[in-house]
């Protein structure tokens, strides 16, 4: 995967490189279960308290943190805008937990920031450098603009439920 991590007018980009949409959809309709969504650690090699998550395709493993970055606690809502090379996925994090992504990018330069949905390895790239601000952005080549709407319904879905 060649996504980076990357800031960008104090938001967080991040490259989805692979999404699993078996189910059909990302969006959960607002009479199911509360999804879980979590950022976390993630790495190329085996390292404690991490377990192996896999993408659909390319056919590629990380190994996850147990432990998460951000939850749906932590984000205050999410939504679509057009950016020059497709959509872009703005999601707006508590001030809490904007602090930890930037402690956590600030001291774990080259591992990974996996996004994880219903426990669905979503995302995760490379982390280039420091991330501050409140606002993390979600592109991705492979996501049509309805993908990335689905995907913020379901995180808006989380936050009303917390």
């Amino acid at each position: 995967m060649n996504a980076i991590l990357q800031p960008r007018h104090n938001r967080l980009l991040i490259g989805l490189a692979c999404i699993v949409t078996a189910a059909g959809s990302l969006a959960h309709s607002p009479g199911e279960p509360s999804p879980s969504i979590s950022f976390r650690l993630a790495f190329e090699e085996q390292a404690p308290d991490t377990t192996k998550m896999q993408f659909q395709s390319p056919n590629e493993a990380v190994y996850v943190s147990k432990s998460s970055i951000l939850e749906g606690s932590d984000l205050l809502k999410a939504r679509v805008k057009r950016g020059p090379a497709g959509p872009l996925l703005i999601i707006t994090v508590t001030p809490d937990g904007a602090k930890r992504v930037k402690q956590t990018t600030s001291s774990h330069l080259g591992d990974r920031l996996a996004l994880i949905v219903d426990g669905v390895l979503i995302s995760a790239p490379t982390i280039r450098q420091p991330i501050e601000g409140n606002e993390l952005s979600v592109t991705s080549a492979r996501l049509s603009e309805r993908e990335m709407e689905d995907l913020a319904k379901t995180i808006n879905n989380a936050v009303e439920k917390h």
